[in-house]
């Protein structure tokens, strides 16, 4: 049972310093893609592994996804009963909410991150108001367009701000736009990791996928809706501040079986980082 055991027995998740959070939804004949993607993940460093949590949110697959019990990895694994066409807003918000690392790392299910870049976001210092894009390779490793919706950001930022508008549940597309654009009104300096990409892998959209139409023609008028009234009466009457409206259920909770070899010592505090006014400096 991986991490060290507290004075009440259990274990904690102290060694934990990234979570990977991504949405999934099956409607077709099997969940594999995911399975696939999370044993090829199992094959990285275990160093690596023991200060990575993978969790992930069946937004009510009619396939639902189920974890094989010798899947050594730390994976949570949340549902959502209810099956509301793209509730992708949704689905990462409750993520975030049961992230276990401050840094939080939001994908798809279609993007695997090569064991360096995760090593290097999982040795990088706090976030706090820096966010990250990355830039993104195709299936034979030439430059591809950007992901707009992939980000890399303080847990405590993302929630301190909303998450995203679940304002869009329901439809497709745009609330990563209002996502960004949020977050650069608010002071977040949004930057591509540098040394770092994500690849787009190969999955069998006939079988183990999804196949709800993308029309972005709803979620642009709420777009253009949200866009009057940040004109009109400023920016936060643009955030509907709904969130994690819709009920869910832990499916899963797996744990690596090894205690976390790769966690790092705890840093020693000095005497001035002890005080008061230096700690509120750096927040």
């Amino acid at each position: 049972m991986a991490g060290a055991l507290r004075d009440d027995g259990h274990p904690g998740f102290s060694h934990i310093q990234l979570s990977y959070v991504t949405t999934c939804y099956f409607n077709q004949i099997d969940s594999s893609s995911v399975l696939e993607l999370l044993r090829r993940y199992a094959s990285y460093s275990g160093t690596l592994l023991d200060r990575l949590q993978f969790l992930l949110v069946d937004d009510g697959s009619p396939t639902p996804v189920e974890l094989p019990a010798d899947l050594d990895l730390n994976v949570l694994l949340l549902r959502i009963p209810e099956d509301v066409p793209w509730n992708h807003a949704a689905a990462r918000n409750l993520g975030a909410v049961y992230a276990r690392s401050d840094k939080l790392l939001l994908t798809d299910v279609d993007h695997e991150f090569p064991e360096d870049t995760l090593r290097r976001i999982v040795d990088m210092g706090e976030l706090r108001r820096t966010m990250y894009m990355f830039h993104r390779l195709d299936e034979h490793g030439d430059p591809a367009k950007r992901h707009a919706n992939t980000f890399l950001v303080s847990r405590g930022r993302f929630l301190g701000l909303f998450g995203y508008d679940e304002e869009f549940c329901g439809h497709y597309g745009l609330e990563d736009d209002l996502f960004r654009r949020w977050h650069r009104h608010h002071g977040t300096r949004i930057r591509f990791l540098r040394g770092g990409h994500v690849k787009l892998r190969s999955v069998d959209r006939e079988a183990s996928y999804h196949s709800l139409p993308r029309t972005r023609r709803h979620n642009a008028e709420v777009f253009r809706h949200k866009r009057r009234l940040w004109e009109e009466r400023g920016p936060q009457a643009a955030c509907s501040r709904i969130f994690l409206r819709a009920p869910f259920e832990v499916v899963a909770d797996l744990r690596r079986a090894a205690p976390p070899a790769g966690a790092p010592p705890p840093s020693r505090l000095t005497r001035l980082w002890r005080r008061w006014q230096w700690r509120r400096s750096w927040a």
